[in-house]
């Protein structure tokens, strides 16, 4: 059985897996939607056991760490691997707010494009953008993003 790391690795080489790596992102939102609509909490739930809460010593306690869709889903948590691949253009654009509203900034992203967010939200460092506009719409201007 390969690691998560010599599974990525043999696909980049171009060379067959054990198995396909599949990765995925949970959102904290996303998460509790699905358990709302009947994700199984005690299939997902990571519990740890501790002896000790704080300064009091206590028997055995369980304490939530998370949730682990990983195992659920049947899928690979890449996040503790460490890929040194850049995919963004090189240089960088520069970030920068191009317009704003009461509720809403527009800004250009690193890559180019250009991304609506909430200014003020529950959860805002979770949220997705919106992205409004690519700098890659047909084949002329992606050559002109590739140089």
């Amino acid at each position: 059985m390969m690691t998560g790391r010599e599974r990525i690795k043999a696909v980049m080489d171009f060379r067959k897996p054990d198995v396909l790596p599949w990765c995925e992102k949970f959102y904290d939102e996303g998460i509790i939607g699905w358990l709302t609509q009947g994700l199984p909490a005690d299939k997902t739930a990571s519990i740890e056991w501790v002896m000790r809460e704080g300064n009091i010593s206590i028997v055995s306690w369980p304490r939530l760490k998370g949730f682990d869709l990983y195992s659920y889903f049947g899928i690979s948590n890449f996040q503790s691997l460490v890929f040194p691949i850049d995919l963004g253009p090189i240089p960088r654009y520069k970030i920068r707010a191009i317009s704003e509203t009461e509720r809403y900034v527009d800004f250009v992203m690193g890559q180019g494009s250009i991304a609506r967010r909430f200014k003020r939200a529950e959860y805002i460092w979770y949220s997705m953008p919106m992205f409004l506009d690519f700098p890659v719409k047909d084949r002329r201007s992606w050559e002109e993003y590739k140089r």
